[in-house]
């Protein structure tokens, strides 16, 4: 069956590079280029991309980047021609990736292919949507201990709220006028698999509280994964979701009882390195940092 989704899934292809391939010109050389055909299923076409020809060569370095939107994806097929002046091009070899049993994903797979007539070739594929085979949905319970804030300026009564998978928390009302209140106090979520995602966040919001309407000091928003990779940690409060101008801090204690999320320990992603990779969430390709989720296994 094809990989499909509800939306429309973003598809990148990194045709990268060739080697050893066979030699399709008398001089033992080739002159050539790859052409990548996207199917949608074993007769329907997706989207179909040529590269450039490198010439006399055979060990072609292309390093290029093709991307369409897809509704379902079955398999990349790629074809290796040698370009010929004059006459027919003559095929070097050909391979085929499932986007089923290749498990494609978000995550970029660096792949090295084994072509039929000889020779390999490289390429890095990644694939938006689920399922995201690094990750498994959270279940369990997730408590948040709220110990301290601190301010920029003096607030009276202020008080956190927490928004997480559908449910609204709010810790008690610090009472008197402080830069840094506290209040000790622990909000539980029943954090269930069928309600969340590796895109689910937290969003918290700090509140002074009003006669008539309570004033907003600040928010930040944390995905669940990063949360988890920190037990106790003081974290940025801002104006709003798009500012990267720090209005104070907060101390949120994280314990976890419950199953889901990254491994603790595991292979890195195929094409991944520690720090920050290009993966996609929906049809939009983002940076992530993977070093708190992923660590390299050294046999």
């Amino acid at each position: 069956q094809p990989h499909s989704q509800k939306r429309d899934n973003m598809l990148r292809i990194e045709v990268l590079d060739g080697s050893n391939l066979p030699a399709g010109d008398k001089n033992g050389l080739s002159d050539p280029y790859v052409e990548v055909v996207a199917m949608a299923s074993p007769e329907v076409k997706v989207a179909t991309f040529k590269t450039r020809t490198i010439k006399k060569t055979l060990n072609p370095e292309w390093n290029q980047t093709f991307e369409t939107e897809c509704k379902s994806l079955y398999s990349i097929d790629f074809f290796i021609w040698d370009w010929d002046f004059g006459s027919a091009d003559d095929k070097l070899g050909q391979v085929s990736v499932s986007a089923e049993k290749d498990k494609l994903s978000r995550w970029p797979q660096l792949l090295t292919l084994k072509l039929n007539y000889g020779g390999s070739l490289r390429v890095k594929i990644s694939l938006s949507g689920e399922p995201d085979w690094v990750f498994s949905r959270y279940n369990g319970t997730l408590s948040l201990t709220f110990d301290r804030a601190e301010l920029t300026r003096p607030a009276q009564e202020t008080y956190c709220y927490a928004q997480l998978v559908g449910m609204n928390k709010s810790t008690t009302t610090h009472k008197s006028s402080s830069k840094t209140p506290e209040w000790g106090q622990t909000l539980s979520f029943d954090v269930r698999a069928a309600d969340n995602s590796p895109t689910q966040q937290l969003q918290i919001d700090l509140y002074e509280k009003g006669m008539l309407k309570d004033t907003f000091l600040g928010t930040t928003t944390l995905p669940i994964s990063v949360l988890l990779s920190h037990r106790k940690k003081w974290w940025d409060l801002f104006a709003n979701k798009k500012s990267n101008i720090a209005q104070g801090r907060f101390l949120l204690q994280t314990d976890w009882k419950g199953r889901g999320g990254y491994p603790k320990l595991v292979s890195y992603p195929k094409g991944c390195t520690v720090g920050i990779v290009s993966a996609f969430y929906g049809c939009k390709s983002k940076s992530v940092d993977v070093t708190s989720v992923c660590r390299k296994i050294v046999d």
